[in-house]
């Protein structure tokens, strides 16, 4: 569980919902989503991603021959959702 702070309310949010709120405000993104999308919706620079990327930090799709970096939606959201809840804790 998870305490939000809201309007001055606390609730508790199991860790469904925080997936089910954060895959909604991700749904403009594509399923395989780039640096760019994580750095616009963490609102950081994308060197800053790159470097999250680079820490081993945010999960990534190794493919063979290519430089570009995938992250898959579902595994960030699992990410996004543990480094948050660290966060709080």
């Amino acid at each position: 569980m998870h305490n939000i702070e809201n309007e001055g309310n606390t609730f508790l949010m199991d860790i469904q919902e925080q997936r089910a709120l954060v895959l909604e405000q991700l749904q403009c993104y594509p399923f395989n989503m780039q640096p760019k999308d994580v750095a616009e919706f963490l609102n950081l620079s994308l060197s800053s991603v790159y470097k999250l990327i680079n820490d081993d930090n945010v999960p990534i799709l190794n493919l063979i021959g290519r430089r570009l970096k995938i992250i898959p939606k579902a595994k960030f959201v699992d990410w996004y959702i543990e480094k948050t809840n660290k966060t709080y804790e």
